[in-house]
């Protein structure tokens, strides 16, 4: 009984884990933050530590890190950013008495902006936490029991252990969180256009049984720590590449003629194949004979959409959508979805869904260390 109930809710999941055939696109996304879209010059001028910690004799080593990440933002196979060299800006503020304060009015920014050449003037404050040291329980095999060894190694007083268990040990841990609020000061306007405040924590663990493991130290776990804020940071202020998934729909409940069913099941086998550039074709000449169908219809949109005609594929979409009388409750979100993914309507980063794949496969693995 229990097998049975596990084997229905393991259908019930399946069924709520549609999966359908995609084509893949590689899209680039602009930066998150408006003010950064037509940003290309960046001038540094502080980040400045608020720290009175254990870690104030590292704190110059941040802006290094901060420029170095910004002047390796590559996009499209190029540096996206020009870093307005730190001699120049140090040169400029002395000879103009310019303060670096992370606030500039608006002559100030534009004064400054101008003279080194930069679109955006950029400030930093950073906050490093202290290192916590701790201690938690981990676990070791020892052996309960053993047995001489066979062969030479026997003669020789070896032996091998037949059963282990697992005894409690005392591990240590080290931990860091560092907090990052860099801040972006257009020279058009002198007004502070991007700031936020980014947090990231690193932690190291090891066990008195882990020999050949290093206990990393606070000034690594810092280092990784800002590693993992630029690369938060890196979609906010740049363009980024994004793979999407563009799924098609397989049948639908219109009264379709042979032919076009049959132009139909040969796209859709061509799209299963990764050879999207031969199912194009075969969609076309199923609309050709049917222009009711609205998986015909949608397909066609997402061949467009592929080769970058968001008008065509936008109103292919939305003749799919008239006709969606004939699509499952499944296949109808897909076509909403895909219209309002153009209308802007919808977060790309959230659209891939090849994690909700994962999950199902993790799922059916499960299921079968049930059913062993």
């Amino acid at each position: 009984m229990k097998n049975i109930l596990l084997l229905l809710t393991f259908s019930i999941l399946l069924a709520g884990c549609k999966s359908t055939p995609a084509a893949k696109k590689s899209v680039v996304m602009p930066a998150k933050v408006a003010a950064m879209q037509e940003a290309k010059s960046l001038a540094v001028i502080s980040v400045n530590s608020a720290n009175r910690n254990w870690y104030l004799n590292n704190a110059s080593s941040v802006q290094p890190k901060f420029e170095s990440f910004l002047t390796n933002i590559n996009v499209n196979g190029k540096n996206h950013f020009n870093l307005v060299d730190r001699t120049s800006i140090d040169r400029v503020i002395k000879e103009q008495r310019i303060s670096s304060s992370d606030n500039f009015d608006e002559d100030t920014a534009t004064k400054l902006g101008n003279l080194v050449g930069a679109d955006i003037l950029v400030t930093a404050n950073f906050l490093v936490s202290d290192l916590q040291t701790s201690t938690y329980k981990g676990y070791e095999k020892y052996c309960i029991r053993e047995r001489k060894s066979g062969g030479l190694m026997g003669k020789l007083g070896g032996t091998k252990c037949e059963e282990y268990r697992d005894r409690a040990i005392n591990c240590k841990k080290h931990s860091v969180t560092v907090e990052f609020t860099p801040k972006g000061t257009s020279v058009e306007t002198g007004t502070i256009v991007y700031a936020k405040n980014y947090k990231a924590a690193a932690e190291s663990k090891k066990c008195p049984n882990e020999q050949n493991k290093t206990l990393k130290s606070g000034v690594t776990l810092v280092s990784e720590s800002f590693d993992n804020i630029f690369r938060q940071m890196r979609r906010d202020i740049a363009p980024y590449g994004l793979m999407l998934e563009l799924h098609l729909i397989e049948d639908d409940k219109s009264k379709m003629p042979a032919i076009a069913k049959q132009n139909l099941a040969q796209g859709m086998f061509f799209v299963e194949k990764d050879m999207f550039e031969r199912a194009c074709p075969k969609f076309e000449q199923a609309a050709a004979s049917f222009g009711q169908s609205p998986a015909i219809m949608y397909n066609m949109g997402v061949c467009q959409d592929m080769i970058g005609d968001k008008v065509a594929a936008k109103a292919f979409y939305e003749r799919a959508l008239d006709l969606a009388i004939y699509l499952s409750s499944d296949d109808q979100d897909i076509v909403i979805n895909a219209i309002k993914r153009l209308e802007g309507k919808t977060n790309l980063d959230d659209h891939n869904s090849s994690q909700s794949e994962n999950a199902l496969e993790s799922l059916t693995t499960s299921f079968k260390d049930i059913f062993k």
